[in-house]
């Protein structure tokens, strides 16, 4: 006897990114940035978002865990899992930018705990990517082809 059915949650079965970008209007690029820290989280993590706002000399800072959105500024969330497969894998990341109050941009990565070797990536290049699509410098599909570099188009 077989059994099929439908799943309402679909499991990728490779590496992926999802999001949108925010949307790059003069309120949002003059503002400052501001980082809420997530303890549970790798400290790898927010460093790999540091290096990045560095190098395009973005102005930061960084605010405790719990603490309240400041409206005028660009707040950035982000919260990363870890998997252990024959060696330690970011499993899933998500980064969500606030702005006046509002969700503006979100960027998702999710790493299936498979076969697919394309799994076990740097970490913090796949963090940067996240932070590319979320500022707009890399469309998802782009950064997908990043990480899945044998795919066929």
């Amino acid at each position: 006897m077989f059994l099929f059915g439908c799943a309402t949650h679909r499991v990728p079965v490779k590496p992926l990114f999802q999001g949108e970008a925010i949307e790059q209007g003069e309120s949002v690029q003059t503002k400052r940035i501001v980082i809420i820290n997530d303890k549970k989280t790798k400290i790898g993590f927010q460093e790999a978002m540091e290096s990045w706002l560095q190098v395009y000399d973005y102005e930061y800072v960084v605010t405790p865990e719990g603490s309240r959105h400041e409206l005028p500024s660009l707040t950035l969330e982000y919260v990363g899992y870890w998997n252990w497969d024959l060696g330690l894998f970011m499993r899933e990341a998500r980064i969500n930018a606030h702005h006046e109050g509002q969700k503006i941009g979100e960027v998702e990565y999710r790493a299936p705990n498979n076969l697919n070797m394309n799994k076990f990536g740097d970490a913090s290049k796949r963090i940067k990517y996240m932070m590319d699509i979320l500022f707009g410098k890399l469309s998802v599909s782009e950064a997908n082809k990043l990480i899945n570099p044998s795919e066929k188009e």
